[in-house]
């Protein structure tokens, strides 16, 4: 189990590779007294393992654009996968124009598994109103959710596939 005295932990994914598993979470400062604020307030964090027992935390890995950004107000749950010798972090973003109601997704490199760099502006993918609900003042939900990447190779070619979290139309049934 991985903890940290100084840190709220949430939301993991996780990689493998040459043997060491790499453990990449939410977190937030403590010294914010009040976890509810951790949500706004959150970096990517990393520890890694050869047994999945014991963690070694390596500090923060990622956090949200220090520029006008589509996510340069908070950066959430995401993926990471290796190729060809880069590693591709997946990732929601939020920016706070909009004060962070409108999640994208966003893709960063690296050349090693402990620090990225934005690819381009970092936006990978944003929501198609043609199938997804967008922000609309009536809406029940406060935000449009365009969240929580996955992305795995595809079992038999030489592609990736990615899922995610959006809120299908209640009014258009996009089947």
């Amino acid at each position: 189990m991985i903890k940290l005295k100084e840190k709220w932990l949430w939301d993991f994914w996780i990689s493998n590779d040459n043997d060491i598993w790499y453990c990449y979470f939410l977190q937030a400062d403590k010294s914010l007294k009040n976890p509810d604020l951790r949500h706004n307030n959150v970096t990517h964090g990393l520890a890694i393992s050869k047994d999945l027992m014991n963690w070694e935390y390596k500090g923060t890995v990622f956090t949200p654009s220090k520029r006008e950004n589509f996510d340069d107000y908070t950066t959430w749950t995401g993926s990471i996968i290796k190729n060809k010798n880069k590693w591709h972090y997946f990732y929601t973003g939020r920016n706070k124009r909009g004060n962070g109601s409108k999640q994208r997704i966003g893709h960063a490199i690296g050349e090693t598994p402990y620090s990225f760099n934005r690819y381009g502006n970092g936006l990978a993918l944003d929501l198609d109103k043609n199938f997804y609900q967008e922000l609309e003042s009536d809406n029940y939900w406060q935000d449009r959710a365009m969240r929580d990447p996955w992305v795995m190779k595809h079992p038999y070619e030489n592609k990736f596939i990615m899922a995610y979290t959006a809120r299908a139309s209640i009014h258009n049934d996009p089947y």
